[in-house]
């Protein structure tokens, strides 16, 4: 999210998807749209140029950076919200991933796999229940973008490896257990586990609700046609 334009406010009363305005914070309290540092614990005021602050456009309140990451508000969790057609049982899993990350990714990519795991368990009921998350998402080849698939396999990759690190872990692993490339990808992961539930739940959903809505006539040319 760093210098990005846009993102999700990370206050909790606010949270909206918002445009961020990115300032240079300033300890004089006479300069106007910047974030009063005075409270903030193990302030550097001598080198400003670590330091960042984003003001959201939606509530107006600020956020600091400090090298990239972001120090104030506390996340308390990690991640875009999860997609509104996620099923109940992957929601649960997908939020627990969510809150669980900033204190042990570790814990967060375990989770984020299972949320996977029961995501394409429905999005694909033919499968067979004993198939390997691998083989799950090799069925869907040619059914979601290949980016997606790409993104999927990479999820695959890289739970795997955190949760069982040995002597010589993937790059995607180091990356991932690193304190500033880390929470970026695990927000990947999760947004993985989000596209999906776009691409085979919500997008098939609004075409059949377009489609119910078309005149019959139209229906049944669509319908001979294929």
């Amino acid at each position: 999210m760093f210098k990005q334009p846009r993102f999700v406010c990370p206050h909790p009363e606010c949270g909206a998807f918002a445009q961020q305005t990115w300032v240079t914070p300033l300890r004089s309290r006479e300069q106007h749209d910047v974030l009063q540092l005075a409270d903030i614990p193990h302030a550097d005021f001598q080198d400003r140029i670590r330091w960042h602050a984003a003001k959201c456009g939606s509530c107006d309140e600020m956020s600091l950076w400090l090298d990239g990451n972001m120090v104030y508000p506390h996340r308390s969790r990690l991640g875009e919200p999860p997609h509104p057609a996620l099923p109940a049982e992957v929601l649960e899993l997908y939020n627990e991933a969510a809150e669980v990350a900033p204190r042990s990714r570790r814990a967060g990519a375990a989770l984020a796999r299972a949320a996977l795991d029961k995501l394409l368990r429905h999005v694909d009921p033919g499968a067979s229940g004993s198939m390997n998350l691998k083989d799950r998402i090799d069925r869907l080849h040619g059914k979601v973008s290949s980016e997606l698939g790409r993104l999927l396999h990479v999820v695959r990759l890289t739970a795997n490896g955190v949760v069982h690190v040995d002597d010589q872990p993937l790059e995607l692993v180091v990356l991932f257990l690193d304190d500033e490339e880390g929470p970026a990808l695990f927000e990947l992961m999760l947004d993985t586990v989000n596209q999906l539930a776009d691409e085979r739940i919500a997008r098939p959903e609004m075409l059949r609700d377009v489609f119910a809505k078309l005149p019959a006539p139209l229906r049944e040319k669509y319908a001979l046609e294929q």
